[in-house]
Parts: structure tokens; C-alpha cells; sequence
């Protein structure tokens, strides 16, 4: 049994060609490079592979169907068939088995066309590198491989599943400028509902309200008093939230 070593990744930027992430990461990570993958907008490919493995899909059940149909007394059995129109209904009547055999056949060379213009064509200017070390990773991601550095950035790539696949074409700047957003409206939030919050909490106490005269003989009443100490803590920042919102948004 061969033992599979560990992968590390690093997630480089801005890059160009494929042939330039393997020439960089070669000569600067002697014998730790592993391999490396050009991220891709596949969105039309995928499409066409998902209409294949429904086709296959189909075939089996169809398969299945027709070996069960065949019985002592009908041993060829009745090959199933279905309507290629509207969700079955209407259309041409079909054998389900040749017709999605055929249909695979025709999305077969569309599928290999389709991927290859997907990897010359369709770039996302992002690329994720494979090393067998993790020296090499931190290495690679602490170097500067351009002079101008908005040409390649480098990081530690995190888990797939983290990473948000539809923003890795976006320029630099593009980041930056979004990254500088959203810190501006987390602060703005962060201060207005501290402050805005405090001062509520401050103010809707039963001892501020029973000093304002015009509260002072509806707050005394056992009854109103009851309320407000029971609901007063919870609907006091509902009312804050909905005013923020008001004024942020």
C-alpha cells in the first residue's frame, strides 16, 4: 500500500495562464510542488453533464423496469417508453432506453467541447496551487512574485467549502474597495446601536419615567408597573432596532 502524503494549498489571485501558476510556483518551491488548478466558470458545463447523468439515470430505471417486466409467459418482456414533451404529457412517444442512449451519444462530444473552452476561455483570474509541504505553502504566500503586487496575490487557500467561488474573478481593488464598505457599515452600526442602546436603557428605566411628571401617575399604577418591568427590557431595543434600520437603510 502506498501511504498518500499530505496537501497543502495556497489560492493565488490575479493570475494569467496555467502555464505561468506551474512556472512560478516551480521555480520558486523546488521538488514541494504537487499540482495546480485553474478555477474556471464551468456554470455551462455542468449543465450539460447533469443532462448526461439524467439520461443515465433514466437508462437504469428503465433497465430495471424492463427486466422485471419479463415473466414466464412474456420473456421479451415490454420496454418502457415515455413522451419527450411537456413533463411527459404530450410529445412523441419514445423507448426510453434508445432514446437517452442516443441523447447521451449527441451531449457526449458537447460536453468535451464544452470543457475544453471552458479551460482556455474561461479563466477566472484565480488559481489554486497544491505543495507537499507546509513550508512551501507559507513560503509561496510570503513571496512577491511581481513587481507590481495587485499582479499576484498569494494566500493560504482556505476549505472549499469556505471559499465564495463567484468572487474569486474580482480585481484587487474591487476587493479592497468592497472590503473598505463593509468595515465603514459594521462600524456605523456598531457605534449607533451602542450608543442608541445604552441611551434607551438609560432612559426607559421605571426611576427615569416616574421622574418625567406627565408619566409619573400612569407608571405608579400597580397594574401598567407590572407591564412595563415585564416587557419593557425586551421592547425597549425592538423599537432602537427598527429606528437604526430607518436611518442606516
Amino acid at each position: 500500500m502506498v501511504e498518500r502524503s499530505k496537501s497543502y494549498r495556497s489560492l493565488v489571485r490575479v493570475c494569467f495562464t496555467f502555464l505561468k501558476t506551474n512556472e512560478c510556483h516551480f521555480g520558486y518551491c523546488p521538488n514541494t510542488f504537487y499540482r495546480s488548478m485553474v478555477v474556471t466558470d464551468h456554470t455551462k458545463a455542468d449543465k450539460i453533464y447533469q443532462e448526461i447523468e439524467g439520461h443515465k439515470q433514466k437508462i437504469a430505471r428503465a433497465e430495471v423496469v424492463y427486466a422485471n417486466s419479463k415473466t414466464e409467459s412474456n420473456t421479451e418482456g415490454t420496454r418502457p417508453t415515455h413522451r419527450t414533451g411537456f413533463l411527459g404529457l404530450i410529445g412523441t412517444k419514445v423507448d426510453t432506453i434508445e432514446y437517452c442512449s442516443e441523447q447521451i451519444k449527441e451531449l457526449l462530444p458537447k460536453l468535451e467541447a464544452e470543457q475544453k473552452t471552458t479551460l482556455h476561455e474561461k479563466q477566472q483570474r484565480a488559481a489554486i496551487v497544491i505543495f507537499n509541504s507546509r513550508s512551501a505553502v507559507a513560503f509561496a504566500s510570503q513571496t512577491l512574485h511581481a513587481q507590481v503586487y495587485d499582479k499576484w496575490t498569494v494566500m493560504e487557500a482556505p476549505e472549499p467549502r469556505q471559499i465564495i467561488w463567484s468572487n474569486l474573478p474580482m480585481k484587487l481593488y474591487d476587493r479592497q474597495i468592497r472590503q473598505s464598505v463593509v468595515y465603514g457599515i459594521v462600524f456605523l452600526i456598531v457605534v449607533f446601536y451602542m450608543v442608541s442602546l445604552t441611551a434607551i436603557f438609560a432612559v426607559t428605566t421605571l426611576e427615569n419615567l416616574e421622574k418625567l411628571p406627565f408619566l409619573k401617575p400612569v407608571v405608579e399604577q400597580p397594574a401598567i408597573k407590572t407591564v412595563l418591568e415585564a416587557y419593557l427590557p425586551q421592547i425597549a431595543p425592538i423599537i432602537c432596532h427598527m429606528i437604526l434600520l430607518l436611518f442606516l437603510f
